[in-house]
């Protein structure tokens, strides 16, 4: 091999780290925002397309980012615009007087979505209800060092209807108004969401149905007047009736007074029909002993 042919082989590579975007690695999430994939193990350069309008071809068009005035790029109404990294940002054009006229948000997408932003334990989004009425509400937990990402985009529906949600905090609280207790469901819920931090964006989901995240509350449990050794127990106030249609298992657990309520001799509640979590234990205090209830369980 002669040194001309080396040469042009190593112009090619070097041509070759600054690659314009195939039609794979960007996508549109909503009207104004364009998603990049990327390697974020690697450092990447992708050049991104990026059009004005269609009302403006042939105009003089002047290019921003992020409120800078690009000089590298043509003033035309399709550009070519240089990515780097995670290096996202807002693109705006405005015409040959400065005024605006559209934009364009780029945000940066780990290729195989290496999630970071969202602690996760056993899962990254938690949902639960605490009886059949349709009502419910999942939480996540940001992780300590992503403190300041927010949710850029959350949809929750069940096959193609919408949920009534509202969001507060590190979670959502929302109303199936078509759901039924009293039937079984034939569709999932599913929730989709999409966390921004700076303009790195992950994707996270989590589908499910109403009745394997129905949690029964607390069961209240009290001690018979005047009798030491009987405790009585009852159906939450929030459970669904009527109970003979939705009848709960209870499981007892009684503690030494030297032992933690964590000790694993239970006493718990829950539905004996289903495979959903048990209620939280609820406690009495006799003397020196403790009683605790075990978990109800939807049915």
């Amino acid at each position: 091999m002669d040194r001309y042919s080396l040469l042009s082989m190593t112009l090619c590579l070097l041509v070759c780290h600054v690659c314009p975007s195939s039609l794979e690695e960007t996508y549109t999430l909503t009207p104004n925002v364009l998603v990049l994939r990327v390697n974020l193990s690697l450092k990447t350069q992708n050049l991104v397309p990026l059009l004005c309008g269609e009302a403006y071809e042939g105009m003089e068009v002047r290019w921003m980012k992020n409120g800078a005035w690009l000089s590298q790029v043509p003033r035309e109404n399709m550009v070519e615009v240089l990515v780097e990294e995670r290096k996202g940002g807002n693109f705006t054009c405005h015409n040959a007087a400065g005024e605006y006229l559209n934009h364009t948000l780029v945000l940066v997408q780990e290729g195989d979505n290496m999630n970071t932003i969202l602690e996760h334990s056993d899962e990254y989004i938690h949902c639960w209800a605490n009886n059949y009425s349709g009502m419910f509400r999942c939480s996540w937990k940001r992780h300590a060092t992503r403190k300041t990402a927010t949710v850029f985009l959350l949809s929750v529906e069940r096959g193609a209807r919408a949920q009534v949600c509202s969001m507060d905090g590190d979670g959502v609280s929302c109303m199936d108004n078509a759901s039924c207790a009293f039937t079984e469901e034939s569709q999932p819920i599913s929730l989709t969401l999409h966390m921004l931090s700076h303009h790195k964006l992950e994707h996270y989901s989590k589908v499910f149905f109403l009745r394997d995240i129905v949690r029964p509350d607390q069961v209240p449990l009290t001690q018979a007047e005047n009798q030491q050794d009987v405790f009585d127990w009852d159906y939450p106030s929030t459970w669904d009736t009527p109970r003979s249609f939705f009848p709960l298992l209870f499981q007892v657990k009684v503690v030494r007074y030297v032992s933690s309520c964590d000790a694993t001799d239970h006493f718990l509640a829950r539905d004996p029909l289903t495979n959903g979590p048990w209620s939280q234990l609820a406690q009495i205090q006799v003397k020196t002993k403790k009683m605790k209830q075990a978990k109800p369980h939807h049915h």
